[in-house]
């Protein structure tokens, strides 16, 4: 008996030592284009439903697929493009001049006023003095940093360079097959998987629905308050409408909230017309805060829940770190990894709650 279970584990051992050297191989093998398998897969899964309903209609797999490949590229690529040469532009306009530096000058020189005041002040007799901010040149480092780093990417883009379409190619090639093939992946993972086939198919959907949801919770909620907000401040004369837009997205992401961006334009714009005596200008400034605090509760409280539906919940700082942590491990793209790695690892926690903390039938307890 010794002998048997001795020849059942020693092979079993070596296979699983094999599996995990060629698991690694493998990853490295891949590792070079796993960013264009992931967004690939991502835009497979938003726009599948496109794909199902044109496979309807013409039964056929590689019209479908062609309509769909289109319509991304369409919808999302070139949209990206015009965005970030448009966003390069506007930096550049900013660093030279522009109605957005003046705003933060104006609001750096009525807080630093205040400051004064309270040195002259309260804290004359202590010895102790707050420090100036320099909001302005802060500002136009950002600016600057933020040119530095979509400046080559711009330039490769409008180039076109070998690497970029390189990479172009990549990426609808892989939407190509993805799109006919989305459907099958549950019984491909089913083939590769060691459990069981019903745990297979729970991650799988549980995985879907999560990450889809996520995502259009997050991003789409992102847009729409960002671009809410954008509209009154275009209408005031806000300089960079695009860099704004942008960074309220970001901010939304994270999710810190776009606040940070209206809330001090609100302000200048207050400050500036109570120091010049402006009160139409106090007057936008206060609508522009009143008004953004109510439509981005509206906007949050009426999609958000439609669109997360039967997707993990994630609390807002563990959102926080995601996305931070994301960008400090993958980059730009950590926006999108960070948050799909801790919906994965709580869509694979509750799976193992429900299905393997299990003892007869009953949960373990502790």
């Amino acid at each position: 008996m010794k002998k048997t279970i001795q020849n059942l584990e020693i092979p079993s051992i070596f296979f699983l030592i094999s599996l995990v050297l060629l698991g690694l191989v493998v990853f490295r093998l891949f590792s070079p284009y796993l960013n264009i398998i992931i967004i690939s897969l991502v835009i497979t899964q938003i726009f599948h439903p496109l794909y199902r309903f044109l496979y309807r209609k013409t039964r056929s797999a590689g019209l479908s697929t062609l309509i769909s490949v289109l319509t991304t590229l369409i919808s999302v690529i070139v949209p990206l493009i015009i965005i970030l040469i448009l966003t390069i532009n506007e930096i550049r306009t900013l660093t030279e001049s522009g109605n957005l530096l003046n705003i933060v000058g104006n609001l750096e020189g009525s807080i630093n006023n205040s400051i004064n005041n309270i040195n002259n002040g309260i804290l004359s007799t202590t010895g102790f003095q707050l420090s100036q901010l320099e909001l302005r040149a802060l500002l136009i480092e950002l600016l600057g940093n933020l040119r530095d780093q979509l400046l080559p990417v711009a330039s490769q883009i409008l180039s076109l360079s070998g690497e970029i379409l390189f990479n172009l190619f990549l990426l609808v090639l892989s939407l190509g097959y993805f799109f006919p093939m989305f459907d099958k992946l549950p019984q491909i993972l089913r083939k590769i998987s060691p459990l069981d086939d019903k745990v297979d198919q729970i991650a799988f959907e549980k995985l879907r629905q999560t990450t889809k949801g996520v995502l259009k919770g997050t991003l789409v909620v992102a847009v729409l308050q960002a671009t809410a907000v954008l509209i009154p401040m275009m209408l005031m004369g806000v300089g960079a409408p695009i860099l704004l837009w942008l960074i309220m997205v970001f901010l939304s992401i994270i999710p810190v909230g776009s606040g940070l961006v209206w809330g001090p334009v609100g302000a200048a714009f207050i400050l500036g017309g109570l120091s010049t005596g402006n009160s139409t200008q106090v007057i936008l400034g206060v609508l522009l805060i009143i008004y953004s605090a109510i439509i981005i509760n509206v906007i949050d409280t009426t999609f958000r829940p439609k669109l997360m539906r039967g997707a993990v919940n994630i609390h807002p700082l563990a959102a926080v770190f995601s996305v931070l942590g994301g960008l400090s491990m993958f980059g730009f793209l950590g926006i999108l990894y960070g948050p799909m790695l801790l919906v994965v690892f709580l869509s694979f926690a509750e799976i193992y709650n429900k299905n393997f903390l299990k003892t007869d039938g009953h949960e373990i307890s502790t």
